[in-house]
Parts: structure tokens; sequence; C-alpha cells
């Protein structure tokens, strides 16, 4: 292109210089005059047309890159370099994948699911507020991470082979500590339970026909076994929304010896607190 441009312009100056004829000078004929217009307009032809060879030269380039759709990290590659693809044949070429922020899928059975739309509709429990739902996440190996997530959304099919809905959050992961197919656990808090208590799991038992009870030093200084309501757990606790009042005291340890009306001899003062607790669905 850089040639026949400069052909033009010799070809754009020829017809000037030939029409101009020196004075008392007829030199200069028509054929000549006409050959330099011919060879402009070919000139220009040519032009235009290695302009047209550059620009799909350059579209023809732009096919050998390939730019991903996403931020994310690509792994390993599944073809070679100098090997033949072609986008027809949707060949892959290697996974990316999105890694901050990172997509955590985890799965409420169906029935938490359902008793926490009865609790909100009845008021038991008082609704965290919209878009205000926050998921923790516990790693591999028990530790928490630290940086909350946020639900995105929950599926509307329940698996019938376990029973449980699948809950997208969305977790920022700065450190790259989370990587896909990684296994975590989550507890998404969607509420405040306001009165409730915290037991540990050692002090509720459950009975044949799994009502959950627990034992609790009466006020005379024996064992009184209660039923209780613990529909659901927090951590290491159990969730106690009905059958024990504030400050009664739950039997943990020693539960072999502990039998109803026996007298109890409290060591280090070990019981049950009451306090507010969310309202979770664990992975």
């Amino acid at each position: 292109p850089g040639d026949r441009r400069c052909h033009v312009g010799v070809a754009q100056v020829d017809p000037g210089r030939t029409h101009r004829r020196p004075p008392g000078s007829d030199a200069v004929s028509r054929q000549e005059f006409d050959n330099a217009l011919a060879s402009q307009g070919q000139a220009v032809a040519d032009v235009a047309a290695g302009r047209a060879s550059v620009r799909s030269a350059r579209i023809n380039l732009g096919y050998t890159d390939v730019a991903a759709p996403i931020t994310g990290r690509a792994g390993i590659s599944a073809v070679t370099e100098g090997a033949y693809v072609q986008g027809n044949s949707a060949t892959l070429m290697t996974t990316i994948q999105q890694i901050d922020p990172i997509y955590v899928d985890l799965t409420q059975s169906s029935v938490q699911g359902l008793r926490l739309r009865q609790d909100l509709a009845s008021g038991k429990v008082h609704s965290a507020g919209p878009n205000r739902a926050r998921v923790k996440v516990l790693l591999e190996d028990g530790t928490r991470y630290p940086i909350p997530g946020t639900v995105q959304f929950s599926d509307v099919n329940v698996d019938p082979g376990t029973g449980s809905v699948t809950i997208r959050t969305l977790v920022p992961n700065p450190q790259h500590l989370l990587l896909p197919g990684m296994f975590v656990r989550g507890q998404l808090e969607a509420g405040v339970l306001e009165d409730a208590l915290l037991v540990p799991q050692a002090g509720v038992a459950h009975d044949a026909q799994g009502q959950a009870t627990a034992l609790v030093v009466g006020r005379d200084g024996k064992v009184l076994q209660k039923t209780i309501q613990a529909p659901r757990t927090y951590g290491a606790d159990w969730v106690v929304t009905a059958g024990l009042d504030a400050g009664e005291r739950v039997i943990v340890s020693g539960l072999q010896k502990a039998r109803p009306g026996a007298p109890v001899r409290i060591a280090n003062g070990t019981g049950a607190s009451p306090g507010p607790v969310s309202s979770t669905a664990s992975r």
C-alpha cells in the first residue's frame, strides 16, 4: 500500500504538469494526457485493493486471539500450540473459573425451609430484611472463612433424591482461599429468633418417638426431666424455642447417673445460658 500511494502521487502530478503547456510550446499530446489519467485511476484502485487486503489480514489475525467473556483463572490447556481449532467444531481449549468473587452452592432441607417460612409468617422469627441474608462459610478444616457472603437466590426445585433445595451464595475471595470444587459448610442467617435459648448438644436427648428432652436441676436440687422444642442447631448448640425457662440449669455431664428425682451435685456451675440467636440453615 505504501508503494501504491507513491504511484498515485506521481500520477496525480503528471496530468497537471502535462496540461500546463510551456509558453510557445505544443509538445504534450492528448494521448499522453489520457494515459496519465488512466495511470492515476489504476493507482487509486490498487491502493483501495491494498487497504482491503490489510483489513482482511487484521480480521484474520484477530481470529488467532480468543478473548474470555469473564475474568478468572484458566485451568489446564486442552490443546497444544500449533493445534488446529475451529469455531464451528466447538473445540474445548481450556476452562476458565471465576475466582473472585466465587459462587458457593449450599443445600438446605426442604423441611427446614418450610419451617422457616412458617415461622416468618407467624412472627416467631423476624426477617433480617430484604437482601440482608448473610452466609458464613466454614472451610474444610473447620476454620471460619473471614469474609461473609450474600444470598443470590434459592432454587425452586426440590431434589427428590435428597429432599433438599440448592441455595446459591456469592462470597468475596480476594486471597483465593476458596477454589472451585472445594467442600465447605455454610451457615445462612435468614432471620432472628428473639426468645430462644442455646443449650449444649450434650444436654439434649431424644426419646424413642424423636421428642427432644433435657434434664434440669429443679428448685429442690433434684433432677427434673423436661420435654422441650429444639427444631434446629446453631453451631455446637441446640436452639430451644419452648420447654425451658431463662435461668434454668441444664445437666450436661454425668448423664449416665442422672435419673429424675435424684439429688444433683453441681460442679463448676455448668449449665445453659439464654440469649437471642439467629435462625440458620446448615449444610
